[in-house]
């Protein structure tokens, strides 16, 4: 099944990081991607997606979302973690 991890983090430069990190782990620019202020678009985003967007950046930060199988989007919500980031799932429920 297919899950959707969303974090926010304090810069794009780290939301960048990260993305990178995972793409040398096996995920691809299929299943990472980063939205910045100056990259939002709601008629191309679900409600869910700009939700999460509002969230981040009422934070101040970047979104960063994963979509993945279970097992690999587990494994991508523990390395955004590690690496800082602000989950805000809870806050933007579908």
């Amino acid at each position: 099944m297919i899950k959707t991890v969303v974090a926010v983090f304090g810069s794009r430069g780290e939301a960048q990081g990260v993305i990178e990190e995972l793409f040398n782990r096996g995920f691809t620019r299929h299943d990472a991607r980063f939205v910045s202020s100056e990259k939002c678009d709601a008629a191309i985003m679900s409600e869910f997606e700009f939700r999460c967007y509002v969230e981040a950046a009422r934070q101040g930060g970047t979104l960063l979302q994963v979509r993945a199988e279970n097992g690999k989007a587990e494994r991508a919500a523990n390395l955004m973690q590690q690496r800082g980031a602000i989950k805000v799932e809870g806050e933007c429920k579908p």
